[in-house]
C-alpha cells in the first residue's frame, strides 16, 4: 500500500520532482560544482525538507497565507460538523487519511486551499457564497489534493526554489564584489571593465528570467493536471454535481477577467469552463452506463 502511494505521488507530481532536481543541480553548479558544494546543497536540502514537512513548516505556511483557526461559535457550529461529515466519508475509502483541520481566511474573495499535510482553509467569502452542499464539493476537492500528495510536492518545489535562490544571491554578491574590487584595479581600462561587468550582469539576469519563466510554466502544467485530479476525487466521492454548481458560480464571478497569454501559461488552475466540461462528461458517461 505504501509503495503504491509513493508511485501515485511520483506519477502525479513528476514535473515537481524533476524541477526540484534541476534547481538542486543548478544551485550545486553555482556554488562551485565540487564535493563541498554538493555537501552544502545536500545539507541545506535536508534541513529545508525537514522543516517544510514538520508542524513548523505548516505553521509558517498558515502565517504567510493568513490562515487561522476557527474562533467564533458560528464558525465552529457551521464548519466543523460539515467538515467532519465529509472526512468520515473519505476515510471509508481512504482509511490512511491524516487528521485534517478546517481553518478560515479572513478574506471576502471566494477561495479555498489545501496546504501542508493537515490544513484545509476556506475564505469567509466562500462560506458566505456557497450553499452547504457546494461548499462540501469544494472542500472535497481540496482534500483530494491532500490525498494525492499535491501539497507535499508544492513544499518540495518551494525547497527547490529556495536552494536556487541561495545560488542566485551568491552570484549577485560575486557580481557586486567584481564591481567593488576589479574596477579600482584597472583604472586605465575602467570603461572596458565596466562594460564587461555590465554584460555579465545582463546575461545572468536574462538567463535567470528565462529559467524562472520556464519553471513557472512547467510547474503550472503540473498544477493544472492536479486540479483535474482533485475535481475527479470530489466526483468519485459523489459530490460532482455540487462541485459543478460551485464552479458555475465561480465562473459567473470571474466574467470580465481576461488574462494575457503569459499569465494563462503560468496559471495554476485550468480554465473553469474546462473543469466544468470534464465533470459534466463524467456525469453523462455514468448516466449512460446506469441506463
Amino acid at each position: 500500500m505504501l509503495f503504491e502511494n509513493i508511485l501515485d505521488f511520483i506519477k502525479s507530481n513528476i514535473l515537481y520532482i524533476v524541477w526540484s532536481i534541476v534547481n538542486f543541480t543548478i544551485s550545486f553548479l553555482i556554488l562551485g560544482a565540487n564535493g563541498y558544494s554538493f555537501a552544502i546543497c545536500l545539507v541545506l536540502y535536508a534541513i529545508s525538507l525537514t522543516v517544510a514537512l514538520s508542524p513548523l513548516g505548516e505553521w509558517i505556511l498558515r502565517l504567510i497565507n493568513g490562515v487561522r483557526k476557527l474562533y467564533t461559535r458560528r464558525e465552529k457550529d457551521y464548519l466543523i460538523p460539515l467538515f467532519e461529515e465529509i472526512c468520515e466519508e473519505v476515510k471509508q475509502d481512504y482509511p490512511n487519511l491524516p487528521d485534517l483541520e478546517i481553518c478560515i481566511m479572513d478574506s471576502l474573495t471566494v477561495n479555498a486551499c489545501a496546504m501542508g499535510r493537515h490544513t484545509i482553509a476556506v475564505t469567509r467569502g466562500a462560506v458566505e457564497t456557497f450553499t452547504e452542499d457546494e461548499l462540501k464539493g469544494i472542500l472535497l476537492h481540496e482534500i483530494g489534493h491532500i490525498v494525492h500528495g499535491d501539497t507535499k510536492a508544492a513544499l518540495l518545489n518551494l525547497i527547490g526554489n529556495g536552494l536556487f535562490s541561495i545560488g542566485v544571491i551568491i552570484i549577485k554578491l560575486a557580481l557586486l564584489i567584481l564591481d567593488l574590487l576589479l574596477l579600482p584595479l584597472f583604472n586605465e581600462t575602467k570603461g572596458i571593465t565596466a562594460l564587461i561587468t555590465s554584460f555579465i550582469r545582463f546575461v545572468f539576469n536574462l538567463i535567470l528570467f528565462a529559467f524562472t519563466l520556464t519553471g513557472n510554466i512547467i510547474l503550472s502544467i503540473n498544477s493544472r493536471s492536479n486540479e483535474y485530479s482533485a475535481d475527479y476525487f470530489a466526483y468519485k466521492m459523489a459530490y460532482g454535481e455540487e462541485l459543478i454548481s460551485a464552479l458555475y458560480l465561480l465562473q459567473k464571478m470571474s466574467l470580465g477577467k481576461n488574462m494575457k497569454l503569459v499569465q494563462r501559461m503560468q496559471a495554476s488552475h485550468p480554465h473553469i469552463a474546462k473543469r466544468i466540461g470534464r465533470l459534466e462528461k463524467l456525469e453523462i458517461i455514468d448516466n449512460d452506463f446506469i441506463q
